[in-house]
């Protein structure tokens, strides 16, 4: 049985993602211990399917259909930079850096069907974390902690970002990184 290696995401423009990492780029923090996300791989995650036979793949389209139908269109605020694992102990190592947005309901509301037509389709499992819906910009390669990244933190960047439909993805390794296929495109 043949296996793809799927998750469901929300496009970020390219001329938004190129913007994001020109600005990283000029902040002053550890670039060499950076691995930036290329700027056609970045996307918001709303659900990690990991290792999923292509049996289901049918069944999982026909689900994200019916979670994206009458939904509507809708704007993302981005709301401030962050660094994960999310700490208040600085000395910590930093994993990956990205951006956030302020709350909103739409967006919780799709991931809430989405999330929920899975599972009732039994697709999937829930998810027992909460979802925090960010922009992954940059991997930490080596150990630096989040205090060297202070002036990440500190990025004053504002933005608004229209969602006008989501995609069924596969994702790729190979040697220099993932690359990603959309699959499926689901108009909202």
């Amino acid at each position: 049985m043949e296996h793809k290696r799927l998750f469901i995401s929300l496009p970020v423009d390219l001329a938004l993602a190129k913007s994001l990492l020109k600005q990283v780029e000029q902040l002053d923090i550890p670039l060499q211990n950076l691995k930036l996300v290329k700027p056609e791989n970045i996307h918001i995650t709303l659900k990690f399917l990991g290792d999923t036979s292509l049996d289901k793949l049918d069944d999982i389209i026909n689900s994200i259909t019916q979670s994206c139908q009458d939904h509507g269109i809708f704007e993302l605020e981005i709301d401030q930079p962050k660094i994960f694992p999310v700490t208040n102990d600085h000395s910590r190592p930093a994993r990956v850096l990205n951006i956030g947005f302020k709350h909103n309901q739409s967006l919780q509301d799709l991931y809430d069907k989405i999330e929920d037509g899975l599972w009732q389709d039994g697709l999937d499992h829930k998810e027992i974390r909460r979802f925090t819906p960010h922009i992954t910009l940059a991997r930490v390669k080596q150990s630096t902690t989040i205090s060297e990244f202070k002036n990440f933190l500190t990025w004053s960047i504002t933005g608004h970002m229209p969602i006008d439909y989501v995609q069924l993805q596969e994702s790729v390794l190979e040697k220099t990184g993932p690359t990603y296929f959309a699959l499926s495109s689901f108009d909202l």
